[in-house]
Formats: C-alpha cells, sequence, structure tokens
C-alpha cells in the first residue's frame, strides 16, 4: 500500500501556497497529478496533517515538505488512527458501490460482514463451512469473490459459473466442496468484484470487512469471529 510516492520523505513545491492545505495539496498534485478524492485533516499533532487519498493515508507537514507513511497511534488508549480512517473509507467503498454481491442472510440479522473470498481457497472452504452457524448466530454475509489466481484463470471461471447459476449462492456452497459449478455464462458481477477488491487493497482470502469497516484478515469460524464483533462493539 505504501510502496508508492508516500515514501518520499522530502517534497519540493513549485509555488508558494498561502496555506498549510493549500502547501499540501501543492505537493500531492506535483507527485501525483491524477490523485482524486484527496482529503486534508488536521491531526493530534501540530504541525500535522493527515492525508487520504482513497485507501492511502499519510502525514505531511503543514509547508508540504515532509511525509510519513505508517501508522499513528494514540499511546493514551492504543487506538490505531491510521485503521480508524482506513475503516472509514472501506465502508464508504462499500457504501458506494453498486456491485452486486452474494448474500447468505442470518435468521435474525445483529451484525453484517463482507467476505472477500476465493472459490480455490482452502482456508474459505473452511469458512463456508462455518456459514451455517454463523447465519444462526445472527451473522449476515455478503461475498465478493476474489479469484487470486486472476482474470482468465480457472478460479476465474468458476467464479464466473457459480455466478451465472439459477441459484449461485448454492452453486457457491456446492464449488467450495470441491465440486465444478456448471458451465454458464451472463451478465456477471466478478468483475466488479475484482474491482472493488483492489479499490480497498484487499488482496489476501478470506479477507473480512466488519460493518464498521475494520478488516480482519484470515480464517475465523463463527465462535471466534462473534467474539471479535463483540470485542469490537464494546470499544
Amino acid at each position: 500500500m505504501y510502496r508508492s510516492f508516500f515514501f518520499v520523505l522530502a517534497l519540493v513545491l513549485c509555488s508558494t501556497p498561502t496555506t498549510a492545505s493549500d502547501a499540501i495539496r501543492a505537493a500531492v498534485e506535483k507527485r501525483q497529478p491524477n490523485a482524486q478524492d484527496v482529503t486534508i485533516r488536521p491531526t493530534p499533532i501540530p504541525g500535522v496533517s493527515e492525508v487520504s487519498i482513497g485507501m492511502q493515508v499519510l502525514y505531511m507537514s503543514e509547508d508540504g515538505a515532509f511525509a510519513l507513511a505508517g501508522p499513528l497511534l494514540s499511546l493514551a488508549d492504543g487506538a490505531n488512527l491510521t485503521e480508524q480512517r482506513l475503516a472509514q473509507a472501506r465502508q464508504a467503498a462499500l457504501d458506494r458501490s453498486t456491485v452486486s454481491m452474494f448474500h447468505y442472510p442470518a435468521d435474525t440479522p445483529k451484525h453484517s460482514v463482507t467476505v472477500f473470498t476465493d472459490i480455490d481457497c482452502p482456508h474459505c472452504r473452511r469458512f463456508h463451512n462455518e456459514v451455517p452457524a454463523m447465519q444462526a448466530a445472527g451473522i449476515d454475509i455478503r461475498y465478493v469473490l476474489l479469484p487470486r489466481a486472476g482474470k482468465g484463470s480457472a478460479s476465474y471461471q468458476k467464479s464466473i459459473n457459480a455466478a451465472c447459476a439459477a441459484d449461485p449462492e448454492a452453486s457457491i456452497t456446492r464449488a467450495m466442496t470441491g465440486k465444478q459449478p456448471a458451465e454458464a455464462t451472463c451478465s456477471h458481477p466478478i468483475d466488479g468484484h475484482l474491482a472493488l477488491s483492489r479499490a480497498l487493497n484487499v488482496s489476501s482470502t478470506p479477507s473480512i470487512v466488519m460493518d464498521d469497516g475494520q478488516l480482519i484478515l484470515g480464517y475465523h469460524n463463527a465462535e471466534r469471529l462473534l467474539k471479535v464483533i463483540a470485542q469490537r462493539k464494546v470499544k
């Protein structure tokens, strides 16, 4: 995520802006002329501003001359302020997204998670085995199919076949047990799923985005996921 100009600490300005925000924006525009949705906010550190560009967050001096990339932590309570901002960005991106996801509704919805999954990922299959228990526990699940082998791969084609089945959710369930989905074509959402994964910087599976935008990586069974949800609700 930080393999970009954000590792460059010294930023030379082309002009002499009149405010800190102007200086920072000019520095960003010089390094990334096509950057969109640049948001500049103050931080608890005097003279340092937070700069958000999509799913990237960095911290810059008010004159735009220096930048730092990495988590900003509050030592008072241990809060990761960078992750909090990224969580907001993830949730906003999901709220804006119009891509169709695959839904495994809870019996009585209490929580909602978005799971980036791959039909051929062993840990994703283990997670899917837990879906009935999660539904019974009130966890509403939406799947984004992320074939990690990429577009044109066998996993990508399986995802399309499952998505184009008469009952996509049932077809995904069968595919998670190793059964090949029947070949099918349709106006499928898989390319949109891949684009959403890129937009959120999600590349591993399973990856779970909580209903507050927090990102949880790796396999969780129903009991563990409920504990994670409970802990986050307390914070």
